[in-house]
């Protein structure tokens, strides 16, 4: 899984479920401690007791899977953090990649106008670059890179003529 916080945070997957919450319960475990008999038997038991349900006291408080915990915000007085707003931009540009609850979970922690940018089309998927969103620049010879290639940046040289 590689993406932004939003999506592992709002992971259905019962390993990352596990790990978020901090149980004991559930597939994680070493091979030699856990086998098959004992998983299932821990997954009947967790289904029993009313679900695999995060309850938002596993380590740190983290929730897991119901909504996003909100980022730490600076201390009163301090400047804005400008990558805050960055990275929620870069979210919302990849908010169409996402499963619906993925989605919903993740649209509660945006604000209302990088949603409507978002509703609004103005976020385009970009073409190539494996996945990233923003579209490659032509490299150094001026030729587009291949899909799923990246770009290397190159620099002026220093004191000099290139």
């Amino acid at each position: 899984m590689f993406g932004p916080r939003e999506q592992l945070l709002t992971s259905q997957e019962p390993v990352v479920r596990q790990f978020l919450n901090g149980r004991r319960e559930g597939p994680i475990g070493m091979s030699e401690e856990k086998d098959v008999a004992q998983v299932e038997a821990e997954m009947a038991a967790l289904e029993a007791r009313g679900g695999d349900s995060h309850n938002g006291i596993g380590p740190k408080g983290a929730s897991g899977g119901d909504a996003v915990p909100p980022q730490l915000t600076p201390t009163e007085g301090l400047p804005e953090r400008k990558a805050e707003r960055r990275r929620q931009e870069r979210v919302a540009r990849m908010l169409h990649e996402f499963d619906e609850e993925t989605q919903a979970a993740i649209r509660a922690s945006l604000p209302e106008d990088l949603l409507a940018q978002a509703d609004s089309g103005a976020f385009q998927p970009t073409r190539g670059a494996g996945g990233r969103h923003w579209a490659p620049e032509a490299d150094a010879h001026g030729a587009e890179q291949p899909s799923g290639a990246t770009a290397t940046a190159v620099l002026p040289r220093q004191g000099g003529e290139g």
